[in-house]
């Protein structure tokens, strides 16, 4: 499945408004997960719903199918969670998140994001760095890299490649081992002084 820039800007959008302004309004933890499990399993994959039982949420999650119906039951009547169709005993039902995100949104709390103006300041970034593409490491840039690589916490490594991956699902690219390893490439290039660029770098013409 091939990702548009469009689609991606959708979703930045909708996950933001998700985790800023949806967030504080739900009174539970366990409402919170039912959240993002079903966030995930629409949104983040291109679908509009999702067909799952409270069972496989009471499995996935770890809380009981009790309180799994409780909060399910409480968020359809808020309006967070919507009913596809009839619900039928014993028969998992098909859910969608309402994540209308309105044009004009007013914070509330002084740490809340404007997904619009989030979006475009990543795009923004994302143009920046489209000349990256453009230059290869030299023999010695290659060694101070892979030294750099191999001399990383697994801790650190995990926060590289988390990075990696939000840039190249942005620039609607694949999420390949390969691709990983060159995003990451690219993000600690980033950090290389100017004396440093000129020295391990080589740009194509």
């Amino acid at each position: 499945m091939i990702i548009t820039s469009e689609e991606i800007r959708d979703i930045l959008i909708k996950n933001i408004y998700r985790t800023d302004y949806l967030a504080p309004r739900l009174d539970s933890a366990v409402k919170q997960v039912i959240v993002d499990q079903i966030f995930s399993r629409t949104v983040l994959v291109g679908r509009d719903t999702v067909r799952i039982s409270h069972a496989d949420l009471s499995k996935i999650t770890g809380i009981s199918t009790v309180t799994i119906s409780k909060a399910m039951r409480e968020l359809v009547k808020e309006g967070i969670l919507v009913l596809v169709g009839e619900y039928r005993p014993k028969i998992p039902c098909e859910y969608k998140l309402n994540l209308e995100v309105p044009d004009a949104l007013t914070p509330w709390l002084s740490c809340q994001r404007n997904p619009f103006d989030f979006s475009r300041t990543l795009q923004s970034g994302n143009d920046e760095h489209r000349d990256e593409e453009e230059y290869e490491l030299t023999a010695e840039g290659h060694a101070i890299i892979n030294s750099i690589k191999e001399s990383m916490t697994r801790a650190e490594r995990e926060l590289y490649r988390k990075k990696a991956r939000d840039e190249l699902l942005l620039e609607g690219k694949d999420l390949s081992e390969e691709s990983i390893e060159q995003k990451i490439t690219q993000i600690l290039i980033r950090g290389f002084s100017d004396e440093k660029k000129r020295r391990y770098l080589k740009y194509n013409d």
